[in-house]
């Protein structure tokens, strides 16, 4: 073998050149260098030490004590420092991050999307992505696999500004081991960080727990321990749920938001109840009315009936497809409980003048002593004396009676009728009910009652008053 070395550095005649003990300088070679060790000039990153043919601004040079570069076209691209920090788009590495008092393995810095931006893309037939994969173990050593424990932080994502001075973190993002971990058992939370004005770190905002739940303002499950206690909000001022409509213009019947509950039963979402949050009227910048819609799904349904509103005025209308249409539930039971009251001339649910209580006890009182039922002519047709009620009233039979304690209506004496005795005579006025455990009983149209017993006494008056003509014209 011939080994020719030209004015210009190049070597020819052979296609290996092993261990030589020889230093040239602008040495090219053509083939390949087997040698335990080759020392080259430092170079610069405009002319690397190792470089390519036809392409001598690219290669690697020597950047620093114990740092090595690698540049493209002249510039620098990565470099590797001394304490083996990989720096991409910088020449030296920052070590003001988290206030000035960290700095980070590798760094990548640009002044464009292009150059400051990090893509992983995995092109494939399934459905596989890319991934991103940060993991804790406790061992100290490279490579090891001591177990993490509850509440160790699994990996954690910033997000930093600079203040002019230091960067500074404004975001953060951390996953915790949430709980005990066992064999092929990893319980985990991740939690979400911001930093609030006039203060230099990020504080907690909200985390997703072990068991899926988000828990807004607080570290720990403050429900019931139910798995449906998915979202839970807490705050020095109480926890506050905001629906919005973002719209230039509002229309009456839009709607704001919306609450909607739904049941996977038969493998099949279905919708069972909403609350819907509307606009009662248009709204403009200085008058936005509302009104509130439950809807519930009734039996052998799949989409929610309205049932109840509330509107801008505060009032409430209420839709029942079926009997006992309102349950009023109170556990008082006394003479003097309110179950029911109505106030008139009120300014808001604090004020207003009594007029009208429904007792705990089945009462009824006012403050005018009347009840009244449309009369009205207008109304009116098949109109026609009513016939004599006198022995109807002949075949009452008034008592006195109480009610059985098992019923909790009292045990109090009282004066009425009985029913049934009532249907005997006048039928119309008993009426057929039922318990809300299916079970029928009667009763009584006292008010009807009355009415009849005006007939009657019109006819008594009648009659008195014809006795005493008889008697004046007797002259007695």
């Amino acid at each position: 073998m011939t080994l020719q070395l030209g004015g210009d550095g190049v070597i020819t005649g052979c296609t290996s050149l092993q261990e030589p003990d020889l230093t040239v300088s602008g040495l090219t070679i053509n083939g390949a260098l087997e040698a335990p060790k080759a020392i080259v000039s430092s170079g610069t990153a405009a002319e690397p030490s190792y470089t390519f043919s036809g392409d001598i601004d690219t290669g690697l040079y020597y950047a620093g004590t114990n740092t090595i570069g690698v540049s493209t076209n002249g510039t620098p691209a990565v470099i590797v420092n001394a304490v083996r920090q990989v720096l991409v788009g910088t020449t030296s590495a920052r070590s003001d991050f988290n206030n000035g008092t960290a700095s980070c393995k590798v760094q990548l810095e640009g002044t464009n999307f292009p150059s400051s931006s990090i893509s992983i893309t995995r092109n494939s037939s399934g459905v596989g992505a890319p991934a991103l994969e940060l993991a804790k173990t406790k061992s100290t050593d490279v490579g090891g696999v001591a177990a993490v424990v509850a509440n160790d932080k699994l990996g954690t994502i910033n997000f930093s500004g600079s203040d002019g001075t230091d960067l500074i973190r404004g975001a953060r993002i951390e996953a915790h081991v949430d709980g005990t971990p066992g064999t092929d058992d990893m319980p985990g939370r991740l939690v979400f960080l911001t930093t609030a004005a006039g203060m230099a770190s990020p504080a907690e905002r909200l985390r997703i727990n072990k068991e899926g739940k988000l828990l807004v303002g607080i570290t720990s499950d403050f429900g019931s321990g139910s798995a449906g206690d998915l979202i839970q909000a807490a705050s020095g001022s109480g926890g506050h749920l905001l629906l919005g409509r973002e719209d230039s213009a509002v229309s009456a019947n839009e709607t704001m938001g919306l609450i909607r509950g739904y049941s996977y039963a038969g493998s099949v979402w279905g919708e069972a109840a909403r609350i819907s949050l509307q606009a009662d009227s248009n709204h403009i910048s200085t008058s936005k009315p509302g009104r509130i819609l439950f809807s519930i799904t009734p039996d052998s349904a799949t989409t929610p009936t309205e049932r109840f509103r509330l509107d801008n005025e505060g009032r409430v209308d209420h839709f029942a497809s079926d009997a006992n249409a309102y349950d009023l539930h109170v556990a008082d039971s006394g003479a003097t409980d309110v179950a029911f009251a109505v106030k008139s001339g009120a300014t808001s649910l604090d004020d207003g003048t009594l007029v009208m209580n429904i007792l705990a006890d089945g009462d009824i009182e006012n403050a005018t002593g009347r009840y009244t039922q449309i009369s009205d002519l207008k109304f009116k047709e098949n109109i026609i004396n009513a016939s004599s009620q006198w022995e109807d009233l002949k075949a009452i039979r008034i008592v006195n009676f109480n009610f059985k304690e098992e019923k909790n209506w009292g045990t109090h004496k009282q004066i009425g009728v009985v029913a049934q005795e009532i249907e005997a005579v006048s039928p119309g006025l008993v009426c057929q009910r039922k318990e809300e455990n299916g079970e029928e009983y009667k009763s009584v149209a006292y008010s009807v009652l009355y009415m009849k017993a005006v007939k009657a006494l019109q006819e008594a008056i009648e009659r008195i008053e014809t006795l005493e003509q008889r008697l004046t014209d007797a002259g007695l």
